[in-house]
């Protein structure tokens, strides 16, 4: 991932040392000098270039931070550097000023006995003040000055000695680490604020967010259009007087969410809940949301004609299946069973025996639950019409065609059950492709050459003796042993007199 970086130097030997560590880590980085005022110029250019992240150090860092609202990385000028510098400057006298902000010379006067000089810290808030703070230094009997770029350069025009504290690599290289993490993580933190912001927006639900002390902080489009007021009269007002008829304040009490909660807003009504926001046990916000009921109503309404008038969804459970028969209530535990496994099953039965109450009953019971349940009579589709019905057909494959063909019940079973009721009846052509797409589970439609994965468990039942029928040659044998892996067999009336009343 590549990074935007910038590094500003205050001083030209630390550029020359920043392109080294870029070169040798691989680093992009754009290199700028200046110190201080400078640099803050040198900064703002970067920003308005791109840089995410400024790297610099000591008071220039410091002037940066104040002044721009980019990140700023400070390269860290550790005591061995501080130490290194004094070491150095004691060459030219023993009384030693160390000038420089604070998060720089602080414990810089500990150093006088292990170096056997003495050491006055001099603190600089601003540029500013440096020529004086360094002038008074002199004035007092400071023989040399341990700092930063700024301090070495108003002690030459004062002709006092100097010496540059200087960054070594490893602070440089440690920088540039940490500047790329926190790249990372902002933009990690862009894209999650950027996300939210997209459902904010573009979410169906009113969405309202109140603080602590019960103000709103957060409106979305959706809310401005239900409350029918922009966002500008609603921000920072009491939710108790925007919407007074909510229990804001029993949710802030208590703690609890309160939901599906049908409340009346003008001439409409509409669907809310109200959720605390809890931080340390204390309840610090209340998110609200709300729909428009008829907008509910119209959903479910266009699910209702999508799905239960198409007939692709299971409406019976094992629940249903009311039984006093010991032995009923034992098919209906096998099957139970069977439904938890993602075999093939055959459901043996007369007519009238509830075969297809016990195939919705295993879909509602299995892993699929959520898929579609098709549901065909293999023996109530004409031959002709059967095989389009199944595996669907494109464009132009025969006339009558509907334009851009149609999905087959196979394909509109994917990631579901499909219930292949009579499966006896099936004629043998259409056998041969069935048990193609139980080995192959995918389908090619009718004349169409395309072959398309699917993700079906198919349960099968039949009133007719499945094993005569493979022994008469009216039945494939390796489809039979393909689809009889999981049996159930569903017993008569006559043979479970218990449930007769």
């Amino acid at each position: 991932m590549s990074y935007k970086l910038a590094i500003v130097a205050p001083y030209p030997e630390l550029s020359k040392i920043a392109q080294q560590v870029c070169h040798e880590l691989e680093v992009e980085a754009v290199i700028a000098v200046g110190d201080l005022e400078e640099g803050v110029k040198a900064a703002r250019k970067l920003i308005d270039d791109g840089a995410e992240v400024i790297i610099s150090r000591g008071g220039t860092a410091t002037a940066i931070a104040k002044q721009l609202d980019e990140p700023v990385m400070e390269i860290i000028v550790s005591p061995y550097d501080i130490i290194r510098a004094v070491a150095r400057a004691k060459r030219y006298g023993d009384h030693i000023g160390v000038v420089g902000f604070r998060n720089i010379i602080y414990g810089s006067k500990s150093l006088e006995e292990v170096l056997d000089v003495k050491i006055e810290e001099l603190e600089i808030k601003d540029e500013k003040d440096a020529l004086y703070v360094i002038d008074k230094a002199k004035k007092d009997g400071i023989q040399v000055i341990v700092g930063d770029a700024v301090s070495v350069r108003y002690s030459k025009k004062l002709g006092l000695k100097s010496m540059l504290v200087t960054s070594g690599k490893e602070s440089i290289s440690m920088a540039l680490r940490e500047a790329q993490e926190l790249v990372a993580v902002r933009r990690r933190e862009k894209a999650i604020a950027e996300q939210f912001k997209a459902i904010l927006d573009f979410t169906y639900e009113g969405i309202i967010a109140t603080n602590a002390e019960g103000k709103i902080s957060l409106v979305n489009p959706a809310a401005e259009k239900i409350l029918g007021k922009p966002k500008t009269s609603l921000l920072n007002q009491p939710a108790g007087e925007v919407l007074p008829s909510l229990a804001l304040k029993r949710v802030q009490e208590k703690g609890i969410p309160l939901l599906g909660e049908l409340h009346r807003i003008g001439n409409q009504m509409v669907v809310h809940n109200l959720v605390p926001v809890i931080t340390n046990h204390e309840t610090t916000g209340i998110v609200i949301t709300f729909q428009d009921a008829g907008h509910l109503q119209a959903v479910e309404n266009k699910v209702r004609r999508e799905l239960y008038l198409k007939g692709h969804v299971a409406q019976h459970t094992f629940d249903n299946i009311i039984t006093c028969s010991s032995i009923m209530k034992n098919v209906i535990e096998q099957a139970r069973q069977f439904a938890q496994a993602e075999a093939a099953v055959v459901i043996t039965g007369e007519t009238g025996t509830g075969k297809e109450m016990f195939a919705q009953s295993i879909h509602n019971n299995s892993a699929r639950n959520d898929g579609p349940f098709v549901a065909v009579n293999c023996a109530a589709v004409p031959e002709n019409l059967l095989e389009s019905e199944l595996f669907g057909y494109e464009e132009g494959a025969f006339t009558g065609a509907r334009r851009g063909g149609k999905k087959g019940l196979f394909e509109l079973a994917h990631n579901g059950t499909i219930f292949l009721d009579e499966i006896g009846e099936l004629p043998l052509k259409l056998q041969a492709r069935l048990l193609r797409v139980l080995q192959e589970k995918a389908i090619i439609r009718v004349g169409g050459d395309r072959v398309i994965p699917i993700n079906v468990r198919i349960i099968a039942a039949t009133h007719r003796n499945l094993e005569e029928s493979v022994n008469k040659g009216t039945f494939r044998q390796d489809l039979y042993y393909r689809l009889n892996v999981l049996r159930v067999s569903l017993p008569p009336l006559r043979e479970r007199k218990d449930d007769i009343p």
